[in-house]
């Protein structure tokens, strides 16, 4: 007896449903975890039921509480990861306020036609043995088909708004980013104003420097030049003089 395979949650299933339910935040009404379903089935490709995508939240929440990085960051990049702590943070903030409050539970009927539909499908694949399989496996395909359809209207293309939030995310992102560029470019061209002014100072402080020390330099050799002369003329002054006293000595010595 075959056994329905088992659906996983990929890093890119997880991303898709996160995204989905930040985006319309099931925990202000419970009836958006079936749109929410609805997107991560078209998006992945998986049959999840609703249980089962409000259940793996849960699940992720409770990685996130134990700081489970092992296993959250499991077969992601370093971006993914990231970006997916960010998203259970977001989450988790936004539902905070509506946990406290009365949230219904999953309705009795949702659960049941959600395990009818998966009994539906082992036995499908239970009777590929002992009945006509092409038209048993045409079922089980419909089955599967009913479960990745989204509604929409006739003759309107299929809209996915996981993907146009992610893209106007990414655009902000890069609007921002751009803008953080700029705007470090002005920082920068203003620091390297702010240098070339500190270094045309620094010359200008220099060359006043070097104009005061010329100018202290030929004042103090003006000033030795002028006390050498001053010195000379004082030393023929006394030599004059000694030579007067002694014509005057030689009269005086002669009479």
């Amino acid at each position: 007896m075959s056994k329905p395979e088992r659906l996983r949650f990929t890093i890119f299933d997880d991303l898709v449903l996160l995204r989905e339910v930040l985006h319309q935040n099931p925990y202000e009404k419970h009836e958006r975890w079936k749109e929410i379903r609805e997107i991560v089935v078209n998006v992945t490709e998986k049959a999840f039921t609703v249980r089962a995508v409000k259940d793996h939240v849960e699940y992720l929440f409770a990685l996130l509480a134990k700081d489970d990085r092992a296993n959250l960051r499991k077969s992601a990049t370093e971006e993914q990861s990231d970006e997916k702590e960010q998203l259970l943070l977001q989450i988790r903030e936004m539902s905070r306020g509506f946990k406290t409050k009365n949230v219904p539970k999953f309705k009795h009927n949702e659960v049941q036609q959600s395990v009818l539909a998966e009994v539906d499908i082992k036995k499908e694949n239970e009777s590929t043995n002992s009945s006509d399989g092409e038209g048993t496996q045409q079922n089980v395909s419909t089955l599967l088909e009913q479960r990745r359809a989204v509604k929409r209207p006739c003759g309107q293309p299929l809209k996915n708004p996981s993907l146009q939030f992610l893209r106007e995310k990414q655009q902000s992102e890069r609007s921002i980013r751009l803008r953080e560029l700029q705007l470090e470019e002005k920082k920068l061209a203003l620091e390297e104003r702010k240098i070339a002014l500190q270094e045309a100072q620094m010359k200008l402080e220099e060359k006043k420097f070097q104009m005061e020390k010329n100018y202290q330099e030929q004042k103090l050799k003006m000033e030795i030049e002028e006390r050498k002369r001053g010195i000379e003329s004082q030393k023929q002054n006394y030599t004059l003089i000694n030579a007067l006293l002694h014509m005057v000595q030689e009269k005086q010595d002669l009479h």
